[in-house]
């Protein structure tokens, strides 16, 4: 049951977080930590030192080690333990739970009204305030979190789904063997929770302005929207000099290879340019019929996936990143490469931070001639390449935790507080 009144509401940020999974490697918490306001965090898993969590992790080694890592990963050092609420049984619910059901989308749904019901049993405690993802949180929570005086920021974390359908839907049109995925399983529903999230929001964030675009299209008014780059560690380690490296010079991508993240282009500029200068190498799982993936073998190399903790190595074997996504909120992946001092060639529909000319170049992610040629212009400069992976880690470090969490201090004290507001 709900254990607060609205007469408990003081003009102090104390936000509830609503964590889905290891987001950001819980970045978010852990900024609104540091800042001062964070009142409690719901996640379903969380393996701090003696949970329930940590001894099944515990088991799963012996038995599935790769699994056993992941469930590990589950945790932040820096967050205050006695902060998280969790329930180790919705994980098991959504281990086990799809089959129950004919689509993701319809899965995810039922997982956060799941999810909605426990955090309401739980309560807000002396929250004042709640945070949540787009998606993931459920509508109803928002607005039984309102009813009792709570103000609401969500963020989205994607390009509205409408506008990402679309965009999956001409992909498939121009690439039908690639994937036997369906574009317009469970849109309705999806389209119906973002826009009932919409509106019982107070402000919705977003990681960049390619989202923001999304939104305003979809009908979301400007004023509602703030855009809010995700946070990034400073305390990563520096980047390497790779100005003396001999060899062809490799260029990388992160991420699960298939048609939202631009697969199709990456393998097209790779085919563009020599093989005896310049190679190709995609990591993560794989969104492609192996049939097609055939056909590419011998023009980039493909090692599988890899856990977080091998990220950063390969990201200091690239001299190059790649990502040529269709569709992004801000992707991870260009973050770390560019915290890695990486020069980036990315699309716009990316949702990064890379500005054109500066930390890397910006091209339509279907341009593949623009994107060979900065490709190879930066094949033969290993100054430029240099240059420009300097600054994009300097870009990226400017937006740091401690700026994320300031930014969001200050939206939700002038959502507390609007008279106050008015008046600076």
């Amino acid at each position: 049951m709900l254990n607060r009144s609205p007469s408990s509401l003081t003009t102090e940020p104390k936000v509830a977080v609503l964590q889905d999974g290891a987001r950001r490697h819980y970045a978010v918490p852990i900024a609104m930590q540091r800042a001062g306001i964070l009142e409690r965090v719901y996640t379903d898993w969380y393996t701090r030192k003696g949970s329930i969590e940590s001894l099944v992790t515990g088991v799963m080694k012996r038995v599935k080690p790769a699994r056993a890592q992941r469930m590990a990963e589950r945790f932040a050092p820096e967050l205050d333990a006695s902060k998280v609420t969790t329930k180790p049984t919705l994980a098991l619910s959504q281990a086990f739970g799809r089959r129950k059901f004919k689509t993701d989308v319809d899965f995810y749904a039922w997982m956060s009204d799941l999810t909605a019901r426990w955090v309401l049993d739980q309560g807000f405690g002396e929250a004042n305030s709640l945070y949540g993802f787009v998606r993931n949180i459920f509508p109803g929570l928002c607005a039984t979190a309102k009813s009792y005086g709570l103000k609401v920021i969500t963020d989205q974390m994607i390009a509205p789904c409408a506008v990402e359908y679309a965009e999956f839907a001409k992909q498939l049109a121009r690439f039908p063997a690639w994937t036997s995925e369906k574009s317009a399983i469970g849109s309705r529903v999806l389209n119906d929770i973002e826009r009932s999230t919409w509106d019982l929001s107070d402000v919705v964030t977003c990681m960049s302005e390619y989202v923001r675009d999304g939104l305003i299209s979809c009908g979301v008014s400007p004023n509602k929207i703030v855009v809010v780059p995700y946070p990034v560690d400073r305390n990563a380690p520096p980047p390497i000099d790779r100005r003396d490296r001999t060899g062809p010079v490799t260029v990388g991508f992160v991420g699960q290879i298939g048609l939202r993240k631009g697969a199709p282009y990456f393998f097209e500029v790779a085919r563009r340019l020599d093989p005896q200068k310049v190679r190709f190498v995609m990591v993560g799982p794989t969104a492609v019929e192996k049939s097609v993936l055939d056909q590419f073998r011998d023009t980039v190399e493909l090692p599988g996936p890899a856990p977080r903790g091998e990220i950063r190595g390969w990201m200091e074997k690239f001299d190059i990143f790649l990502f040529p996504s269709t569709c992004e909120g801000s992707a991870g992946a260009v973050t770390e490469a560019m915290m890695a001092g990486l020069p980036i060639v990315t699309s716009r529909n990316s949702g990064s931070l890379v500005r054109h000319g500066q930390e890397g170049f910006l091209s339509a992610y279907d341009d593949s001639d623009h994107m060979a040629g900065f490709i190879s212009a930066l094949a033969a400069d290993a100054e430029l390449r240099h240059q420009m992976g300097m600054a994009a880690r300097a870009r990226v470090e400017s937006f740091d935790i401690d700026y994320y969490g300031a930014t969001f201090k200050d939206l939700f004290s002038r959502l507390l507080n609007p008279s106050a507001s008015s008046t600076t």
